[in-house]
């Protein structure tokens, strides 16, 4: 992550590894570079149209002052066009200009994209990025990387049944080629290779979005899954993250990061401060919710709902699929069509519309948030009416269940 500010000794000692600090003022092409191994300073400049590197020092061998002062009679050698030199025992030299590759490009994007994302979203940004792109062709020169290139990479992904993949790979790609010319890697007329494969996707018809999922469970699979999920092999923590996602209809993320700190039981009231639309809410916790983590507060200590033993934090959303995974490999699944966690938070969706919730108040429920004028004006939380609602939709399971 690319840092401008004045540089100071504290600042360079301070930063944490991966950071790049770049000076100003009478200082600007002064650059620090941490990494775990120590920190270099080097100056960066343009010559005949192309970007150079002069190391200078290491933070370890000179002091920031020193660097300073070469560095001002690296710039007069410069301007003076001779060739540059540092004081006798340095020993640094020009370095030909480096080659901005593919691999380049996409560590630079996911730099920046940690910034602005999750740690979840940049993780999967960076999977397929470097799965499905730099895996083949990460050595190749960025300004290299053509239409063909792409598309090969694409096409491999919708003929395995993977068109939401390669879409993802599209969007991601389009990012790193803008954030490449921003930073002068690449020039801002350079050809862009994904808009002529979005381009050739449309025209030959293939999608790039995947269908929507529609899964719900019917009251005959929600009296199966039910009954067999205490028995399962799921841990004690995954069945709670299942039930608080039926009980509640919140997402699985939602649940399995749950903090006691946040839960208060005799309001029956759970604070979520981090969602996925950046709103905070209230979750009104239905009876059988409450029972169920009174009973379980009592057995688990820490910060967690859900804790793990490895971490010491919560468990990993990527868990439930995992055990998923597992119980089919050995046989041991539910005997139900094929679900995923969150097809129960879309079947309490559609429950309630079937017991007749009005829409805003289901909404509401599953932490949505309305748009337009409508998302603007009215910003009532529908908290007395979820709990109403789903403790409705509770009652409703526990009919189903016996």
């Amino acid at each position: 992550m690319t840092k401008v500010k004045t540089m100071t000794a504290l600042a360079v000692s301070r930063s944490k590894a991966g950071t790049e600090i770049a000076d100003k003022g009478e200082y600007t092409g002064l650059r620090c570079s941490v990494t775990n191994a120590g920190s270099r300073y080097w100056y960066r400049y343009k010559q005949d149209g192309k970007l150079k590197t002069f190391t200078i020092a290491y933070a370890a061998d000179r002091s920031l002052a020193e660097v300073r002062e070469a560095f001002l009679k690296l710039k007069a050698q410069r301007r003076m066009g001779q060739e540059l030199m540092l004081p006798a025992g340095w020993g640094a030299t020009v370095s030909e200009p480096s080659v901005f590759t593919v691999a380049d490009m996409v560590d630079d994007y996911c730099k920046v994209l940690a910034t602005r994302r999750k740690a979840k979203g940049v993780s999967h940004a960076s999977s397929i990025l470097n799965r499905l792109l730099v895996a083949p062709y990460g050595a190749l020169p960025a300004n290299k990387l053509s239409a063909s290139h792409v598309q090969a990479a694409v096409n491999g992904q919708i003929e395995q049944g993977n068109n939401r993949q390669a879409g993802v790979l599209l969007n991601e790609l389009a990012g790193a080629w803008d954030i490449a010319i921003l930073k002068g890697h690449l020039p801002i007329d350079s050809a862009d290779p994904v808009a002529l494969v979005k381009r050739l996707l449309k025209a030959a018809g293939e999608s790039t979005t995947g269908r929507r999922r529609q899964r719900y469970l019917t009251d005959v699979e929600l009296k199966t899954l039910l009954e067999w999920l205490p028995n399962s092999s799921f841990s004690q923590g995954q069945r709670t993250t299942l039930m608080l996602t039926l009980w509640c209809g919140v997402r699985t993320g939602e649940a399995i990061a749950a903090k006691w700190a946040d839960i208060d039981l005799d309001k029956a009231v759970w604070h979520l401060s981090d969602t996925k639309t950046g709103v905070p809410r209230n979750v009104q916790l239905p009876k059988p919710a409450v029972e169920h983590l009174k009973a379980l507060r009592v057995l688990t200590a820490g910060t967690y709902v859900c804790p793990s033993s490895r971490s010491g934090t919560h468990l990993q959303q990527k868990s439930l699929t995992e055990q998923m995974w597992h119980q089919r490999q050995q046989g041991r699944e539910c005997s139900i069509a094929a679900w995923t966690p969150h097809d129960l938070r879309r079947t309490v969706r559609t429950s309630l519309s079937k017991l007749g919730c009005p829409s805003e108040v289901a909404e509401a429920i599953l932490g949505h948030t309305s748009g337009g004028i409508v998302g603007t004006y009215d910003v009532y939380r529908y908290e007395r009416e979820c709990a109403d609602w789903l403790q409705k939709w509770c009652d409703y399971l526990n009919e189903v269940t016996s």
